[in-house]
């Protein structure tokens, strides 16, 4: 009796090693996405969506912190935003870490702007596309929105051109 069970766990062994890695070959597949990148689909390709999802949206609450301290430091010294985001960690008002968007790499920032110039201007941008090829953005008034890169670049022109005429 003890022979044919030992049998049977080895049997059972055995064909858990042919299925197991079949199943993640297939879990790692790649997809043709419809812009002609291959895609990783499956439970691997899930959690790979999930995580840049994720993400996205801390690069977006990220933002939001960083308008706080943009705005403050601009409230401090006389309605200027700073040179560079390195000034918001020379002044105490972010940390390094803080003004790295996350999963590293530095946010697109917008320098040589005011607290009064308009408010649909571009401050701060995510330069990496999240899951859905949008791209994070700051605008003056605090607002965090997506856009494409054509758009983007788009009111990137704008915003420069109104702060050469300023």
């Amino acid at each position: 009796m003890t022979g044919e069970r030992h049998g049977a766990r080895t049997t059972l062994m055995a064909a858990a090693l042919l299925i197991v890695p079949g199943l993640v070959v297939v879990g790692c597949g790649d997809g043709d996405d419809k812009d002609g990148k291959d895609k990783p689909v499956g439970y691997v390709g899930a959690v790979l969506r999930s995580k840049d999802r994720g993400q996205a949206v801390a690069s977006q609450m990220q933002m939001k912190s960083l308008f706080a301290a943009l705005t403050d430091y601009a409230t401090r010294h006389g309605g200027a935003f700073p040179v560079a985001m390195k000034n918001l960690v020379d002044a105490g008002a972010a940390s390094a870490k803080s003004i790295q968007r996350p999963g590293g790499g530095d946010y697109g920032y917008v320098a040589g702007q005011r607290l009064d110039m308009p408010n649909h201007n571009i401050l701060l941008y995510d330069p990496l596309p999240g899951p859905d090829g949008r791209l994070n953005v700051l605008r003056l008034d605090g607002r965090v929105e997506t856009m494409t890169q054509a758009d983007l670049e788009a009111a990137l022109a704008a915003t420069r051109k109104r702060i050469a005429e300023k």
